[in-house]
C-alpha cells in the first residue's frame, strides 16, 4: 500500500519536473526567435502564475 502512494507520488513530481523543463524549453525557444521577454511580458506571466497557483488572500513571497 504505502509503495503505491510513494510510487504515485514520485510520479507526479517526475511529472511535473518534465511539465516545468518543457516550458522552460519553449521560452527559450521563443526568446531566441523573438528576442527577450520584456519586464512588463514577465511581469504578466509572475502575475498570471499567482493568480493560478497562490492561495487567495496570501501574498506572494519573492527571492
Amino acid at each position: 500500500m504505502i509503495s503505491a502512494v510513494i510510487s504515485r507520488a514520485l510520479e507526479q513530481y517526475l511529472g511535473a519536473r518534465r511539465l516545468i523543463r518543457a516550458g522552460l524549453r519553449a521560452m527559450a525557444d521563443y526568446e531566441a526567435e523573438y528576442g527577450p521577454f520584456s519586464e512588463q511580458e514577465m511581469a504578466e506571466a509572475d502575475a498570471r502564475v499567482a493568480a493560478l497557483f497562490d492561495p487567495p488572500g496570501e501574498e506572494r513571497r519573492t527571492a
